[in-house]
């Protein structure tokens, strides 16, 4: 039996053993340079390098040396190769031939990753594979100080390539070129940064561009530049060519006054970016035309969705851009929403050149202007909120005005900008329904763009005092549709707002019903839509004409002129205070002095108006001391779901006040009972006033009395004879 002393020792025996066997590969690792006299180009090929390496060529711990190759070269990481490296450096400071690793293996890099192109250009194909930079490791772009030009890029992909950089440490672009360099994740290629990942733009010399294929930034992730010099006054620039993916908890920080800026510059596939915390987002400069017509609608939208929501600062898009410059004609930008979106406008933020003064900017051109591009932002049945987080002092107001120069020409879209919604057809009624689209800001001025505004799209005003101008640029070509409705509610205040137009503007809502709002017309307004003034609210025609195309006016707020004169005309269409036919409940109208109303102008377009009843003493009403001149129109009467009367007769008075009624409506055969119950009533009116009689039913006749008597003994007699039949 061996002694417990024997035993100690043997077992301290084993660790050194196993200490030295650790120890080993450590004191092994080296710097391996690559060969340009190889034979194979294959990285597990010892005689590729320099010392000769093993049969996997360097690995965990080594470091990898493929800097200032004489020639053109491409080294292999084939199928043999170890799968880890400790560092790896690709610097052409002194040549100018291309150096380029293929990866035919995952790589796992566990301390650092160093790429600089001041003479020639080096590139890491991904071929499918993932390169991982490992928590703690650093893989740094453009560390020495040189002159490179731009066509000395340095890349991570090719044309056609896909694969994965898995960055769990930092990636740290820190080029001090005072022109700036480019790094470039090319095309299918992804950027997928850890929790414990960042991406520093950390440049001393001019403006840095980094170009990203699709990027996926987890939440904890940071993106931040901490440029100094020349490189922080000029900005640096993120470019998105793929997908981008920024959770909510990804950090942005240090990007001068405030100004982190995605630029996408491919449109060739279908973006989407899921926007989860602050940023500033530009599109701009697509590559390639879409389309050769005057209508260029094939091209593929840019996605935009935000997967969380909240009008907290910290979870809102910055500021919006679409930018096109140079190219060639018939650009279709579109910018596409996913999902409702708040825009968070800071004081101060800068992009592009712009200090933040517009929630959206569109430059529909940057140098050349060149016929026959758009831009369109699709709502898609969401909402874009410019407005929830808007702050009313310093620059930034939150005010959509964008000022671009127009060109006009022979195409028929010519440099336009639209807003535009795809979700389907729905009308504006009493509410608005969820499948519209919503454009919020403070204000609207578009009178200085050749601005569209699609169908089903709400433009909503929410600054007090404010100045919205809808009208069109000269020489534009692009409408207002008529499905779409420009609505003012006021809820920053009780001051009053400002509208102006020189075409047909859609519908026309004032007021939420529960805010105070007041909107002054500066101009005549012609409403393709209805006209729907809430409760609490007032529209003040200001000695302006109101024209109503085909529509009605409804709702239960004010209409009024603080000067004598302003009128309200129709052709088809009519007053409907409350909402409309359709509605559950009744309200009042309020027409002022001041303004006159015009129905059935002419006797080729009738005016209907649509009055609710819900009994005797709850039914719609015309209410002030405004002109109403009825000029034979005609009335409809909605009995809702319970109506009834007392008794066998009830007067109505449809205009209440001191209202000045000239004209009648048509007569009794031109006023309609619609609704419940309908049948049991017959209507007469005369000037306002209505009656409503219930039908008669009538009484029987002494002849109709007998033949009935007659009838029943005829029948009785019958059944007697039956009877006895039946007995004999």
């Amino acid at each position: 039996m061996k002694s417990k002393r024997q035993i100690g020792y043997r077992w301290h025996l084993l660790w050194c053993v196993a200490f030295m066997g650790v120890s080993l590969p450590l004191t092994a690792q080296t710097t391996y340079s690559w060969n340009s006299a190889n034979t194979t180009g294959n990285w597990s090929a010892p005689a590729d390098w320099t010392p000769t390496t093993s049969t996997v060529g360097p690995t965990s711990g080594d470091t990898a040396s493929l800097s200032n190759l004489a020639s053109t070269t491409t080294a292999t990481y084939d199928t043999s190769a170890s799968g880890t490296l400790g560092t790896l450096n690709m610097i052409q400071s002194t040549n100018a031939a291309t150096t380029t690793l293929k990866l035919l293996k995952s790589l796992e890099i566990t301390s650092a990753l160093n790429m600089d192109s001041a003479s020639g250009p080096e590139d890491i194909i991904l071929a499918g594979k993932t390169l991982t930079i490992d928590s703690g490791a650093t893989m740094a772009i453009g560390l020495a100080t040189d002159t490179a030009l731009p066509s000395q890029r340095t890349w991570i992909g090719a044309s056609g390539d896909v694969g994965t950089v898995q960055l769990n440490g930092s990636l740290v672009m820190a080029d001090d070129d005072s022109a700036g360099a480019w790094f470039q994740f090319y095309g299918n290629t992804t950027l997928a940064v850890a929790s414990t990942g960042t991406i520093n733009l950390a440049a001393a010399g001019g403006a840095n561009r980094f170009y990203l294929g699709t990027l996926n930034a987890a939440t904890g992730a940071t993106i931040e530049s901490t440029s100094t010099g020349a490189a922080a006054t000029t900005g640096q620039s993120l470019f998105i060519e793929g997908n981008a993916t920024i959770g909510t908890g990804v950090t942005w920080s240090g990007w001068g006054a405030g100004s982190v800026s995605l630029y996408s510059i491919n449109q060739n596939t279908a973006q989407t970016y899921s926007i989860g915390s602050p940023i500033e987002f530009v599109v701009r400069d697509n590559n390639a035309p879409n389309g050769t017509t005057d209508n260029p609608t094939s091209a593929t939208p840019f996605l935009v969705t935000q997967t969380y929501i909240s009008t907290a600062s910290g979870n809102a898009v910055d500021e919006l851009q679409l930018s096109i410059g140079g190219l060639s004609a018939y650009q279709n930008q579109i910018l596409k929403l996913g999902s409702n979106l708040v825009l968070n406008t800071l004081t101060g933020s800068t992009i592009s050149g712009q200090t933040g003064s517009v929630p959206f900017a569109f430059a529909a051109a940057t140098g050349t202007v060149i016929g026959g591009n758009s831009q369109t932002i699709d709502l898609a049945g969401f909402s874009y909120d410019a407005a929830t987080n808007n702050t009313t002092t310093g620059t930034f107001t939150g005010a959509f005005a964008p000022t671009v120069s127009v060109t006009t020409g022979v195409t028929a879209i010519d440099d336009s900008l639209f807003i535009n919604n795809s979700s389907g057809s729905s009308s504006i009624g009493s509410t608005i329904a969820n499948s519209q689209g919503v454009f919020a800001a403070t204000s609207f001025d578009l009178h200085a763009v050749d601005m569209g505004i699609g169908g089903n799209v709400i433009l909503e005003a929410t600054g007090a005092g404010v100045a919205n101008n809808l009208s069109q640029v000269a020489g534009g070509v692009t409408t207002i549709n008529s499905a779409s409705t420009f609505y003012y509610t006021g809820t920053q205040g009780t001051g009053t707002a400002t509208l102006t137009s020189n075409r047909s503007i859609g519908g026309l809502l004032v007021g939420n019903s529960s805010n105070a709002a007041t909107l002054q017309m500066l101009s005549a307004i012609t409403t393709t839509g209805n006209t729907q003034v809430n409760r609490n609210a007032t529209l003040d025609l200001n000695n302006h004409a109101l024209a109503l195309n085909a529509q009605n006016l409804i709702g239960a707020g004010t209409v009024a002129s603080t000067t004598a004169g302003g009128t309200i005309g129709f052709t088809t269409g009519g007053l409907t205070p409350g909402g409309g036919t359709a509605g559950a409940t009744v309200a009042a109208l309020t027409i002022n002095s001041g303004v006159t109303t015009n129905l059935g102008v002419a006797s080729t377009s009738i005016s209907t108006s649509v009055f609710n009843f819900a009994s005797s003493s709850s039914y719609d009403q015309i209410l002030g001391s405004g002109t109403i001149n009825l000029n034979d129109a005609t009335l409809t009467i909605n009995l809702l779901s319970g109506f009834s009367i007392s008794g066998s007769s009830s007067t109505f008075n449809l205009f209440s006040g001191t209202t000045s009624l000239n004209g009648t409506f048509n007569d009794a055969s031109n006023v309609t009972l619609e609704g419940v119950n309908a049948n049991l009533y017959t209507a007469s009116i005369s000037g306002d006033l209505l009656t409503l009689d219930v039908v008669a039913v009538p009484e029987p006749s002494p002849e109709w009395l007998l033949g009935i008597g007659l009838g029943a003994l005829v029948m009785w007699g019958s059944r007697l004879r039956r009877g006895v039949s039946r007995e004999a």
